[in-house]
């Protein structure tokens, strides 16, 4: 998925800036253009240099390029509502502005110039007062000193002035005070999401590079650069597009490994940083590193599809279990309820089977008494009658 390019300069000279990049003469491969210039650069530049201090340079305009879909050039009509649409968020309303969209010189990049002035434009206006008292010559009706010969007081500091046909005079203000958002850094870091908003709801889905983000940033492919480093620039921007593409397929898998990622663009970037520094160019090494670690993520990828392709069973069996897994669970229950019926019978007949065992217990207990109390009755007996009849009988 490409990425939003944005990027943002101060310009000194707005009508300058302005002729470069509508001059069709200048830009070859101009696609469209659309200018909302009320007063004109030219008014902007002279009001800038009224306001500008001589020891520092006071920026007539301000200019963001944006780079955009290629496939906007086959529909102006949408590419005219998508760069309005660009100058209403990010510009706002009543600038002096225009846009012109580009074609770089191989067609391969699609870009809008946004060129607008910091300060709104204004309608009110204040009315015009003496900032002093006026003193005239009588008789020449030029202008003289206080209370010397001749000289009359016309019109005192701040009386309202008037024109020949006697009409207050007003000062007005065609410009207000720049727009400091323009200078904040939070404008920068958030311009990129607008522009990611306005460029999805055209149908365009594109990721934005910042400091969370995993994947590493292409390089600029500078007008004017020498041949190598251009070369070097769009080889180096290849193997990043692939190195971030077998980043996101690999954490669609294994997300977990996200940290991993940060961590890795965070010493790429800062080591291709400093070799790029001391080659004084584009490093070729870079290239070979980020290829290098771009093959060792398609070969983890493929281990971890062919993983997946042998567990394609366990899934099977997963889905099968989604699906199957109220009733087994109902049927375990009903199971469950007849193996407690069982249980408490089987309780109830061994309560029942040692109550009966009790009793006959009981009652052999009682027949062993009966009869040993039967056997002394006998003896008993039998001694009386020796004892009464003697022992002749």
């Amino acid at each position: 998925m490409a990425n939003v390019y944005a990027r943002m300069t101060k310009i000194s000279d707005a009508q300058g800036r302005s002729n470069y990049i509508g001059d069709p003469k200048r830009q070859e491969n101009i696609i469209f253009k659309k200018k909302d210039l009320e007063h004109g650069w030219g008014v902007v530049s002279e009001f800038e240099k009224q306001k500008s201090h001589k020891d520092k340079t006071n920026w007539e305009a301000r200019e963001i390029v944006v780079a955009l879909p290629n496939n906007l050039s086959n529909n102006l009509e949408k590419l005219e509502h998508v760069c309005d649409d660009l100058v209403k968020h990010l510009v706002g309303f009543d600038h002096e502005q225009e846009y012109a969209v580009h074609w770089n010189k191989d067609k391969t990049n699609l870009h809008v110039h946004l060129l607008f002035s910091e300060r709104e434009r204004e309608t009110w206006h204040t009315p015009k007062t003496y900032k002093r008292d006026m003193w005239y010559d009588k008789n020449t009706n030029r202008m003289a000193k206080a209370n010397s010969n001749n000289a009359e007081l016309r019109f005192k500091k701040g009386e309202r002035m008037k024109d020949a046909q006697g009409n207050f005079r007003y000062d007005y203000n065609i410009f207000g005070s720049k727009d400091i958002k323009f200078t904040e850094q939070s404008f920068l870091y958030t311009q990129k999401y607008t522009i990611q908003k306005i460029l999805k709801s055209y149908g365009y889905d594109l990721d934005v590079q910042d400091k969370t983000t995993p994947f590493l940033s292409q390089k600029k492919l500078y007008k004017g650069a020498n041949t190598d480093y251009l070369q070097n620039a769009k080889n180096y921007n290849n193997e990043v597009k692939l190195y971030n593409q077998a980043i996101k397929d690999h954490l669609k898998i294994e997300p977990e490994h996200l940290d991993t990622y940060h961590d890795m663009r965070r010493v790429l970037e800062k080591e291709i940083k400093q070799e790029n520094r001391a080659s004084q160019s584009f490093s070729i090494k870079a290239i070979d590193v980020v290829r290098n670690i771009k093959e060792y993520i398609l070969n983890l990828l493929e281990g971890l599809k062919k993983k997946i392709s042998q567990k394609r069973d366990n899934y099977e069996i997963g889905e099968w279990w989604d699906g199957n897994k109220n009733k087994i669970v109902e049927m375990l229950r009903e199971n469950e309820n007849r193996k407690i019926t069982r249980e408490r019978m089987k309780n109830f007949v061994e309560t029942v089977d040692k109550v009966i065992d009790s009793q006959e217990q009981a009652i052999h207990e009682m027949e062993i008494k009966r009869k040993e109390q039967s056997t002394e009755e006998v003896k008993i007996r039998s001694r009386e009658r020796k004892k009464n009849y003697g022992t002749s009988l």
